[in-house]
């Protein structure tokens, strides 16, 4: 149910209650939110400026992980990082609708408080964004989802293709990505190949036989599930032959 792969790579972005994989960012936002929300409707929140503005002060507490989190990928952080951006999120939504007044002055605030909460919101994005940690650049199993992890899913997709095209697309790809699924997905692991040992090299998109000029038929070629070298494949693009 993640949006995140779900290899051991990933498992830092990743919860797993009874054995269901869940995004760890998403899961515990979402508990925070409920559990202020929860929490503030059994204390009561009184209408007033002052409340207001005190529950958009400890909102903005609950943003500050957001700008270490990219730092320390480590769940004993991420976990209550996440939580209390969503119980922030809750404050912030508390003080805009319920503790800021309904006069002309509250109106005012409640349209203050809301751009604050959009731009601390904003801010945290890009700053997430410009250190964002993604497992699968530089992975040798390949990026998600062309990689070793995702080879069910790819197979599939191959078994029901009719594109010619496409099937050869497929063919090659998961003739390069069998041998890494022998040790599955890991940080501080490299799957060996043969040819490649310790490490793996991926075809180019541009040398595969299906990507030709506009207007062009790709050639003939016989998939055989063996491993194509960018050189084979270039050979293949060119003349029809593997030769290398």
């Amino acid at each position: 149910m993640a949006h995140h792969p779900t290899c051991a790579r990933h498992d830092h972005h990743l919860v797993r209650p009874f054995g269901l994989a869940l995004c760890l960012g998403c899961t515990c936002l979402g508990t925070g939110f409920v559990a202020m929300v929860v929490a503030l409707a059994f204390i009561g929140v009184p209408t007033s400026v002052t409340s207001a503005l005190v529950l958009q002060g400890l909102a903005l507490v609950g943003y500050l992980p957001v700008f270490v989190q990219p730092h320390v990928q480590r769940r004993w952080f991420k976990i209550p990082a996440r939580g209390m951006l969503g119980a922030g999120l809750a404050l912030s939504a508390a003080a805009v609708l319920v503790a800021a007044p309904w006069t002309l002055a509250g109106i005012g605030l409640k349209v203050g408080l809301a751009v604050l909460t959009a731009l601390a919101y904003r801010v945290g994005q890009d700053y997430r964004q410009k250190n964002l940690n993604n497992p699968c650049k530089g992975c040798p199993w390949g990026a998600f989802p062309l990689c070793a992890h995702n080879l069910p899913k790819l197979r599939q997709l191959r078994a029901t293709e009719t594109d010619p095209g496409n099937a050869v697309f497929f063919d090659v790809l998961i003739s390069q990505l069998e041998p890494l699924a022998v040790v599955p997905p890991q940080n501080g692991v490299v799957p060996p190949t043969p040819e490649f040992p310790g490490g793996v090299e991926f075809i180019h998109l541009r040398d595969l036989p299906c990507i030709t000029q506009e207007g062009e038929a790709p050639p003939p070629v016989l998939v055989d599930g063996s491993r194509l070298s960018a050189r084979e494949s270039t050979n293949v693009r060119d003349n029809g032959t593997r030769s290398g």
